[in-house]
């Protein structure tokens, strides 16, 4: 069993305090069934000990005067999960868990790590990612937000020559794949929206001249405009396009 002497610094000392508050709270519990023993003294004990067993230190409260917020670790009955939450005598009060220097945080489960939170290049950090969940409209959405700059873009990329695929319960609805037969993929779309007006935009880029191709499945073919019969009228001229293969072909326009 470890205890801590109380003549060391106060941040020990109120350990000392919660493990013996703890012994309290489960004192009338354990005297029915033998009283309290050294050994089970050390069973309370055990997950409060601020220092192993060769001294190096596993855990710290920093006292901070005039707290109002708090963290609460509580435990959960069957089928119930455990939480740690923020408690205090504000109405709304923020958490933080915050890795030291560059490290990072990671979130997992007994199968593994789920997520991990990473810094990418050198420090400081002035545009970070935030998650919302928008009251009352049943939405929920992801952010690229700053403290400093006025337009902070988003960078989201896959594994290797993994794609990306975006769905909801009723299926996919869009999916991205790499080319992965290229070595170098320089070339891929962008869209762009348009003011009022103007049209949006669905463009290549990438080298500096760069095709679209648009690439039905089996015998399906592309689909665009609508037509309007007009057999008499003269042919003006004609917009130039290339069909599946490469081919170049010209669309006849009429007057």
């Amino acid at each position: 069993m470890t205890l801590l002497d109380p003549r060391t610094p106060s941040s020990s000392r109120q350990n000392l305090r919660l493990a013996l508050d703890k012994v309290y709270s489960n004192f009338y519990a354990l005297v029915p069934t033998g009283g309290i023993t050294a050994r089970r003294l050390d069973d309370i004990l055990g997950d409060l000990r601020t220092q192993a067993d060769d001294g190096s230190q596993q855990f710290k409260v920093s006292a901070n005067p005039g707290s109002v917020n708090y963290w609460q670790a509580q435990g959960g009955a069957p089928g119930v999960g455990a939480s740690l939450s923020v408690q205090g005598s504000e109405t709304d009060a923020n958490g933080s868990i915050t890795a030291k220097g560059t490290g990072y945080l990671a979130f997992g489960n007994g199968a593994g790590t789920l997520l991990d939170v990473k810094l990418s290049g050198a420090g400081p950090v002035t545009n970070y990612w935030s998650i919302e969940a928008i009251g009352g409209t049943g939405m929920a959405r992801l952010l690229a937000k700053s403290g400093v700059n006025t337009n902070v873009s988003m960078y989201i990329s896959a594994q290797g020559a993994g794609g990306m695929t975006f769905a909801n319960s009723s299926g996919n609805l869009f999916a991205m794949d790499s080319n992965s037969s290229a070595t170098a993929r320089s070339n891929y779309l962008y869209a762009r929206n348009g003011a009022t007006g103007n049209p949006a935009v669905l463009g290549a880029t990438g080298d500096a001249n760069t095709d679209i191709l648009f690439q039905p499945a089996g015998s399906g073919v592309v689909r665009f405009g609508t037509h309007t019969g007009n057999a008499d009228a003269a042919i003006s001229g004609y917009i130039s396009i290339k069909d599946s293969g490469g081919n170049a072909r010209k669309l006849a326009v009429i007057t």
